[in-house]
């Protein structure tokens, strides 16, 4: 069954979202740090030398006061008290700690520096190479690692917190870009299955790199492949302990609609059995109860905190003609970059809920799409998500080739070329199937 698209009253929003950046562009520009943030602040450091310094000199003499009162008053040694003496000697042990990690993490962060600036500097150049971009890889991961070096009790850890999330946005960048420049392949697979200008397209290891046409485009509408977003939502909350596989939900009347599961309003389903319903029938029932359930904002900044920077659920979904209450006010998006990312997150996992969303998966009702395609070889075909509308033709499925997983993530804007898509899946398989490396 189809899922028809809500009309959005946020027309402005829509044709912004239908209309993102270029898809070769890199989510951010990488900048080398700085020079400001290159120099050392010695400040810290100078402070804890003098305070070193100063109870070095105060327990000294203290010191030789008391050992003095107990060789000529040992009756009397109130001069200095033994307790005084102590908390100094426990003063300086501890600042003498203070004072190497602030070391240590003044190395460190030189040495986190230079590589950015490594880094930053390969980035930046006016047509870097696949090479180049290695390059970039590995000292954007050394600035990484150096950074992670710097204990905990430094008192540059925010400063490290803040820098560490940059470089580990710049290293996805230069990952990124590493990755488009060996997706030539897709380009020609898109044009020998006569596929759609408007489709995108991503390939990646479950374990590993990913291939892109496309991939970073927003897709609006995305139609049932948004169920796998929610599908994560509801992991990462049975992840916190916030709900349980058993979590007894009610299906309320307001979240009717047709559709092609056996899902009943009125009745109470444990959550386990909603969120295979969703994802191997396409119910829309479970779908749209689920939502309520979690409330968009919860499930939205799950997505976000997960680092899904464009997909967002917004709208509940319908079959042909009956909308459920509270549909929502602004289009469902989604990239297949992210779509796939999801894909690795959910295969990858050792959950029982993961286990339950891989299983949905593996019980796909709707075979027309990735099943079909790989009918002559049935053993590649691991689980699948589909989703269709008159605007939107697109699945993701996992893929078993040469003893390695692999996530296929295809979605046509256009909502026609079944034939096309079905060609473009099995052209995909059979390049990874001939040996060919991500």
């Amino acid at each position: 069954m189809k899922d028809q698209p809500f009309p959005c009253p946020d027309t402005a929003r829509r044709r912004q979202a239908a209309h993102p950046r270029p898809p070769d562009r890199p989510l951010v520009q990488v900048t080398p740090p700085l020079d400001s943030a290159v120099r050392l602040d010695p400040v810290q450091l100078r402070r804890f030398e003098q305070q070193r310094s100063r109870l070095q000199a105060e327990l000294l003499e203290q010191g030789q006061t008391w050992l003095t009162s107990l060789v000529l008053q040992p009756s009397d040694t109130s001069t200095v008290r033994t307790g005084d003496v102590v908390g100094r000697i426990q003063a300086l042990a501890t600042l003498e700690l203070q004072v190497q990690a602030e070391v240590w993490a003044t190395q460190q962060w030189q040495q986190a520096i230079h590589f950015a600036s490594q880094a930053a500097m390969l980035g930046n150049l006016r047509q870097p190479t696949l090479s180049t971009w290695y390059r970039a890889k590995t000292y954007w991961q050394s600035a990484l690692a150096h950074l992670r070096q710097i204990p905990a009790e430094s008192k540059r850890r925010q400063q490290v917190l803040r820098k560490y999330e940059e470089y580990r946005h710049n290293l996805d960048v230069a990952r990124y870009r590493s990755e488009l420049l060996q997706s030539g392949f897709l380009r020609t697979i898109a044009a020998q299955a006569q596929l759609s200008p408007q489709t995108r397209i991503t390939v990646c290891r479950v374990s590993g790199e990913c291939r892109h046409y496309g991939g970073n485009a927003i897709v609006v509408s995305p139609a049932s492949l948004i169920k796998i977003p929610v599908a994560i939502a509801v992991l990462q909350q049975l992840q916190q302990g916030t709900v349980s596989l058993g979590t007894p939900i009610r299906v309320t009347p307001g979240n009717f609609t047709e559709d092609p599961a056996e899902i009943q309003v009125g009745k109470t389903y444990p959550l386990q059995v909603l969120l295979s319903q969703m994802l191997s029938h396409s119910s829309n029932i479970a779908t749209n109860q689920l939502i309520d359930y979690l409330g968009w904002d919860r499930i939205n900044q799950s997505l976000q905190q997960a680092g899904y920077r464009f997909t967002r659920v917004n709208f509940k979904l319908m079959g042909q003609s009956w909308m459920p209450a509270n549909p929502g006010r602004q289009a469902n998006t989604l990239t297949s970059d992210e779509l796939s990312r999801m894909m690795q997150q959910i295969y990858q996992g050792d959950s029982p809920g993961h286990q339950v969303v891989r299983q949905a998966l593996a019980n796909q009702q709707d075979r027309e799409l990735g099943i079909r395609a790989l009918a002559a070889n049935p053993g590649l075909w691991v689980g699948e998500k589909t989703g269709r509308t008159a605007a939107t033709l697109g699945t993701t499925l996992a893929l078993k080739l040469q003893g390695n997983l692999y996530i296929v993530t295809i979605v046509d804007q256009t909502g026609k070329g079944e034939r096309e898509l079905r060609q473009g899946i099995q052209t995909i398989a059979t390049y990874l199937e001939q040996g060919a490396a991500l």
